[in-house]
């Protein structure tokens, strides 16, 4: 396994709650290395494109959250945040504005809820 994909897992792991359980790596035949989350996988990470694979990855996993907690999710002073690529970097995303890289969300919104 590439250390790159670690990165991946790692950056998710870090922004989604614990309590829905980990995020784990595991090897589909027909799909390479994927993410599993909450009951969701997200398929197909082993491409070059990381910051890509982390944006989709959050994005598709994000729906296991909401799914599970009933409410948007990820939010930042109750409005959604969305992950996308702005600028070749995995961002999550508020009012079309960047407000964390993925992978630095708990850091951000102890930061917003601390001011």
């Amino acid at each position: 396994m590439h250390p790159r994909l670690e990165t991946i897992r790692a950056r998710i792991a870090a922004d989604f709650p614990a309590e829905l359980g980990p995020v784990e790596l595991v090897h589909d035949p027909d799909f390479g290395w994927s993410l599993s989350f909450a009951g969701r996988v997200y398929g197909g990470i082993d491409d070059d494109d990381t910051e890509q694979r982390v944006a989709m990855a959050a994005d598709y996993l994000q729906d296991a959250v909401i799914d599970e907690t009933g409410r948007t999710w990820p939010q930042a002073d109750g409005r959604p945040l969305f992950a996308t690529v702005d600028d070749g970097q995995a961002w999550w995303m508020r009012d079309g504005q960047r407000f964390a890289p993925v992978g630095h969300l708990n850091q951000a919104l102890h930061r917003t809820t601390a001011a």
